[in-house]
């Protein structure tokens, strides 16, 4: 679960393999998002709000438009399950890590990974 940096949006994810997306002021669900193909691990919203991030036990990071409620790109570089996601403060980069021992960090203008960190530690 995680909140909106402007406290309006409150986004779940649970063994469905689905996100819901909620408004926090009166409860009423706002969104559904798909496109995972197993239980969500970790989410995080950009700094704006716009951009909602999705990790799965799949492998895969999904970033979705929180505004369209669409998929804006499937990302698949782990080998192990995302466990953790994060946003740079200025919303052009977010950082995930996995089971794989690795943290990546992502350019999401690029759609791709800028910087692969691998633990010395399997």
């Amino acid at each position: 679960m995680v909140i909106s940096s402007d406290n309006h949006l409150i986004a779940s994810g649970d063994f469905d393999d689905k996100v819901i997306i909620w408004d926090s002021n009166n409860g009423e669900k706002l969104s559904t998002l798909e496109g995972h193909n197993s239980g969500i691990t970790s989410l995080a919203f950009s700094p704006d709000g716009s951009i909602l991030a999705g990790g799965s036990f799949d492998l895969s990071i999904y970033l979705w438009s929180v505004k369209k409620a669409q998929p804006i790109v499937k990302l698949k570089e782990h080998s192990g399950q995302v466990t953790s996601i994060a946003f740079s403060p200025n919303g052009k980069y977010f950082a995930s890590t996995s089971l794989d021992s690795t943290v990546k960090i992502w350019a999401i203008s690029k759609g791709k990974t800028t910087l692969t960190l691998k633990s010395p530690i399997p």
